[in-house]
């Protein structure tokens, strides 16, 4: 996937909390996106702690585009920044900011 695995111990730009599994055929870049944006945005509070308005983080998501989705993949990727940019250090699961 192409993927740069850091330890949480380790300063990092964001990290993955949750990993989903689209089915189906391949619906299109933009109902993809916003599939993922819903699917990650759901699983945000409880990760975090706190709802995505009040939280000083952010997510960003990684889909597969139509060469990837052909192939077998289908996993929707989840990932939680700080919306500074900051790199984190640790985990961000329940931290409830």
């Amino acid at each position: 996937s192409g993927l740069i695995t850091t330890p949480c111990s380790q300063p990092h730009d964001n990290e993955i909390y949750v990993i989903g599994t689209a089915s189906g055929s391949y619906p299109g870049e933009i109902e993809l996106n916003e599939l993922a944006d819903d699917f990650c945005l759901a699983e945000f509070e409880g990760f975090i702690g706190l709802s995505w308005g009040d939280s000083i983080y952010d997510f960003i998501w990684i889909v597969p585009d139509a060469d990837e989705w052909e192939t077998g993949e289908r996993d929707v990727l989840c990932a939680a920044y700080d919306l500074d940019l900051a790199k984190l250090t640790g985990t961000l699961e329940g931290i409830g900011q």
